[in-house]
């Protein structure tokens, strides 16, 4: 009798869906791991903010930031799920969809004062990466 042993989870997630020849999919696997950080900003939001470029945010208006952290947790999910399930299309759409995301987050630190230019760069590799990625997976390129 043979005995089939399941994968730990870690594990299944780096092989996702091996079978389906998705480009780039290394890629999506640590963008969708790096948004999974979000549970960072609602176990200490105020730190969170901080790492997010907002340097000079208080603790009173770092209470936003848990909001910022679900999204990103969110995002992570969806990515992981899209990438395991081998549906490069809805992934390519939802990268395409949530560029926004990275512009707003620049604006968004550009109108505070006292901004972080090295965690604006974070933005901007977001506001570069998900429409590339996102228009590569949907076959534009």
């Amino acid at each position: 009798m043979l005995i089939i042993r399941r994968l730990p989870l870690p594990i299944q997630i780096l092989t996702m869906s091996l079978s389906v020849d998705m480009p780039w999919r290394p890629v999506c696997i640590a963008t969708g791991l790096f948004y999974s950080l979000g549970v960072l900003g609602i176990m200490d939001p105020l730190r969170a903010t901080h790492l997010f470029g907002d340097t000079r945010a208080t603790e009173k208006e770092a209470t936003f930031y848990p909001v910022v952290a679900s999204r990103n947790l969110t995002l992570a999910a969806t990515i992981l799920s899209f990438v395991y399930t081998g549906q490069q299309r809805a992934l390519g759409t939802m990268m395409m969809c949530c560029s926004i995301m990275g512009v707003a987050d620049i604006a968004f630190l550009l109108s505070r004062p006292g901004y972080s230019g090295l965690h604006m760069a974070v933005h901007l590799v977001k506001g570069v990466l998900f429409p590339t990625l996102g228009a590569k997976l949907l076959g534009w390129f």
